[in-house]
């Protein structure tokens, strides 16, 4: 796998690829030799942990090769190398935070389906690596790996999108680190935007995917004598299916689940998320579960409420008071656009830019930039609607139509 990937977006990843090498090589203070240190104790632990995505990333770096052996940084690094800085750079650079979306249970739509979101947030749509966005689907030839479809920048696998697969099972990504703690929150260990790949080809169910982010899997546990998965960084995942969701925030070791109802959501039949953690607890890296609480990583600011408190109780209230009442033209043309701001209390205010789960902002150069790359998935019919920019541009237009199912006669 990958080859295709890599030949059919070649250009784009070679552009992407630079950006991120360069930066890489700037946070390491201008030494090649210290990035490649690096790239290989993050890469020890992918290989332990999921040899397939090892695989898939060298089948990318062959598909492109014909680009990227043009890049200006070929003679630093190899195509292979400088294909995995991409998909690890996040941990080794600090990146803004951003990433909001939820999870609606059958129980609280009037059609009786559920719908997971995705919001990217964060940078801008010009001349960005952002810009250079692209959709696979990845057909695996192992029989017992499913189907996955994915959102994410050119290069790279699960970065900056949500991924699906043909069992219904839905994941996005979402920062949530304050940065105050890098020593409990960073590790050498397996990048988000990987290990959630592997969640996808292997998770059954959204209890399984998370499993095996949470655990690792039995060859990983047995290579490395871990009890649970050594992860790279603090973010929050969220994993979906027709009928549960659950928010999994993570640092390097601890990390802890939060379920619909748990924050007094209505029937239990929704969740959110934004950028930061509601957990009091936590389970160590023996998985014992622990006083510490993943607030503590992240927590909600509620006096200097900032993007990210608005973009958490914003949906939570829109979704409350239209419980019941919910179908896909609701999730497609009003909730994923919502301008409208709901503060924790449930109190209604007017539009302000950059502060509601629709959140705009705009570059110097004018660039647009918050929410873009929505996607909507009905984990019960496979169907995922996505489209490139803000969505309540679109609130009057058509989203780009996919369905799983169509790809299942292909293997």
């Amino acid at each position: 796998m990958g080859f295709k990937y890599g030949e059919r977006a070649d250009y784009d990843i070679r552009a992407n690829t630079d950006v991120d090498w360069a930066a890489s090589v700037k946070y390491c203070k201008g030494s090649i030799e210290e990035l490649k240190s690096r790239i290989e104790k993050y890469k020890e632990q992918v290989e332990f942990f999921s040899p397939q995505t090892i695989e898939f990333l060298k089948g990318m770096a062959n598909g492109a090769a014909s680009q990227l052996d043009k890049s200006e940084y070929a003679k630093e690094g190899t195509n292979l190398e400088r294909i995995y800085n991409i998909n690890i750079s996040s941990a080794l650079v600090k990146i803004p935070t951003g990433c909001n979306g939820f999870w609606v249970g059958k129980q609280a739509t009037k059609d009786g389906k559920s719908y997971a979101t995705f919001h990217s947030q964060g940078r801008y749509m010009g001349n960005d690596i952002m810009a250079r966005h692209i959709t696979f689907v990845a057909i695996p030839d192992d029989p017992k790996a499913h189907i996955v479809w994915m959102s994410t920048i050119a290069g790279c696998i699960g970065r900056g999108g949500e991924i699906v697969n043909d069992a219904g099972v839905v994941n996005g990504l979402f920062a949530s680190d304050s940065g105050d703690y890098p020593e409990e929150v960073n590790a050498y260990g397996v990048e988000p935007h990987l290990s959630r790949f592997h969640a996808l080809l292997y998770g059954d169910s959204a209890e399984k995917a998370a499993e095996i982010i949470n655990l690792g899997t039995p060859e990983y546990r047995e290579k490395t004598g871990r009890k649970t998965l050594l992860r790279a960084r603090g973010v929050t995942l969220m994993f979906a299916d027709a009928g549960t969701c659950l928010m999994v925030s993570y640092t390097a070791g601890p990390y802890a689940i939060r379920r619909p109802g748990d924050l007094g959501e209505e029937g239990a039949g929704y969740i959110c998320q934004s950028n930061h953690n509601y957990q009091e607890f936590s389970y160590d890296e023996n998985n014992e579960k622990t006083n510490i609480p993943m607030t503590k990583f992240a927590p909600e600011e509620t006096e200097k409420k900032d993007s990210s408190y608005w973009r958490f109780w914003s949906p939570m209230w829109a979704i409350r008071n239209n419980y019941g009442k919910i179908d896909l033209e609701m999730v497609l043309r009003e909730l994923t656009a919502l301008h409208d701001r709901y503060d924790k209390d449930g109190n209604k205010y007017e539009y302000e830019q950059g502060k509601s789960f629709c959140a705009h902002k705009f570059s110097k150069a004018g660039d647009p930039g918050g929410s873009y790359s929505p996607v909507v998935v009905v984990p019960e019919t496979l169907e995922i609607y996505e489209v490139p920019d803000w969505p309540c541009r679109y609130v009057n237009k058509s989203w780009n139509y996919i369905n799983l199912n169509d790809f299942k006669a292909l293997r």
